[in-house]
């Protein structure tokens, strides 16, 4: 790979290192606008694809390389007929009709998954958006348009997926979608409860392996409710994703549940989001 034109083929467009995504911002507003879009949310791992000069890199939020863990998804994207562009979407695994990240765990870790596991959890990759086209950035165009090109670049097929939207009628999709642990404003780590459910016997002993090498004396937190017995205090370098119902009045999450370690994003970016 290479991050200037070839030698070869000097045509060929410069292979761009990296690409910031588009992140989402927490709201309570609800509305239609015919300047806006309305898309799913989806529960899984965003992931930016590259493909220059035939060859594909598929990149984590955090900048690792996932095509051996996704060896389905590499293939389809050495398939495609386009190429020289960047796309930007979700992968996910499903449990019924609905994206699981707890199934999705059982990828993450697994670097070159055997056919047996990739039967058993089937992933796909939901594409959103595309920021460079034919070799283009197009990152100016509004993303009505960007999927409009998206759509015509990229043949959607097998674990490939058009991450389809609606044009209006927002709160209605609101509605309909309903149905279906955090850095303080001051950088400081704020205790948020304990989890205790969501783990099985491999899970556990698979965290305590990781765990163990992180272990310290004190406390990292700077403030909260602390349990006094009981407890292995750890560095804060790892993030798990925590399902729950709501936020008690006391900054703790009720009714907890481990659903997985995340390795796309840094644990000083986790923030507890407050609607604007």
């Amino acid at each position: 790979m290479s991050s200037t034109p070839s030698a070869q083929n000097p045509a060929t467009p410069a292979w761009p290192e990296w690409v910031e995504p588009e992140l989402a911002t927490l709201t309570r507003d609800r509305f239609s606008d015919p300047q806006w879009i309305y898309e799913r949310k989806f529960d899984g791992e965003r992931c930016l694809a590259y493909r220059f000069g035939g060859e594909v890199r598929l990149m984590t939020r955090n900048r690792q390389q996932v095509n051996s863990t996704y060896p389905e998804l590499d293939e389809a994207l050495h398939a495609q007929g386009a190429d020289n562009f960047v796309i930007d979407g979700e992968v996910v695994a499903f449990v019924g009709r609905t994206t699981s990240f707890s199934q999705l765990q059982q990828r993450l870790g697994v670097r070159r998954p055997d056919a047996e596991l990739v039967r058993k959890i089937p992933v796909y990759y939901y594409v959103f958006d595309v920021m460079y086209a034919d070799g283009d950035d197009i990152r100016q165009f509004t993303l009505r348009d960007r999927k409009a090109i998206l759509r015509k670049l990229v043949t959607f097929s097998g674990p490939l997926r058009f991450a389809t939207h609606h044009n209006r009628d927002g709160e209605a999709y609101f509605t309909q979608a309903c149905r279906w642990g955090y850095y303080d404003d001051k950088g400081q780590l704020v205790y948020a409860g304990k989890v205790g459910t969501g783990f099985d016997e491999a899970t556990l002993a698979s965290l305590h392996r990781t765990l163990s090498g992180m272990e310290r004396q004190d406390p990292p937190f700077a403030r909260g409710k602390l349990p006094r017995s009981g407890v292995h205090w750890v560095e804060p370098k790892l993030v798990g994703q925590v399902g729950f119902s709501e936020w008690t009045m006391a900054g703790e999450l009720r009714h907890p549940r481990y659903e997985g370690l995340r390795r796309d994003k840094d644990p000083a970016s986790v923030i507890r989001e407050k609607p604007q």
